[in-house]
C-alpha cells in the first residue's frame, strides 16, 4: 500500500487541526468527517506519527525561542518581585530566581577538564546585597 508511506495534505490539515484545538481528537474527527477506524489507523501508521512529532518538535521549538526572547524582562521581573511588600510574593519569587540561577549555572558548567579558571567575582551571579536580601527573605518565618 504506497499511500500509507505519504502524509497526505488531508492528513497535515488534521495535524494542525489537532494542534490548535488543543488536542481535541473528537473535534477534529467530527470537523474532517473522519471515522475512528480510519483515525486508529492514521495512528499506526509511521509517516503520519513522524509528522504529528515534527509538528511538536516545530511548536517545541518556537516556545523555546519565545521564551529566550523574553528571558530577560522575566528575570528582571522576578528580582522586581523579590522585594514585593507582600512576604509570600517576595519569598516566591526569590525561590524563582535561585532555581533559574541554578538552572543556568548547571546548563552552562563544563565539564571539570574545560572550566576556565575565574575568580569567585566572575561567578557571583548577584551582588551581596541582593543574595543577603533573598535569603533574608527565605528566613523569615511564613505567614501562611
Amino acid at each position: 500500500m504506497k499511500e500509507a508511506n505519504i502524509v497526505t495534505t488531508r492528513q497535515l490539515q488534521v495535524i494542525d487541526e489537532l494542534f490548535a484545538s488543543g488536542g481535541n481528537e473528537n473535534a477534529v474527527l467530527q470537523k474532517f468527517s473522519i471515522s475512528p477506524e480510519k483515525w486508529k489507523r492514521w495512528r499506526t501508521q509511521q509517516p503520519f506519527n513522524r509528522a504529528i512529532e515534527a509538528k511538536m518538535k516545530a511548536l517545541n521549538q518556537h516556545g523555546q525561542m519565545l521564551l529566550l526572547q523574553h528571558s530577560s524582562w522575566a528575570s528582571a521581573r522576578l528580582l522586581e518581585l523579590c522585594n514585593s511588600d507582600k512576604d509570600e510574593v517576595s519569598r516566591k519569587a526569590c525561590l524563582n530566581v535561585l532555581q533559574l540561577n541554578n538552572e543556568t549555572v548547571e546548563k552552562n558548567t563544563l565539564p571539570e577538564s574545560e572550566e576556565p579558571q575565574t575568580n569567585e567575582e566572575e561567578k557571583m551571579p548577584f551582588t551581596d546585597e541582593q543574595a543577603s536580601r533573598m535569603l533574608a527573605i527565605l528566613a523569615e518565618p511564613s505567614s501562611a
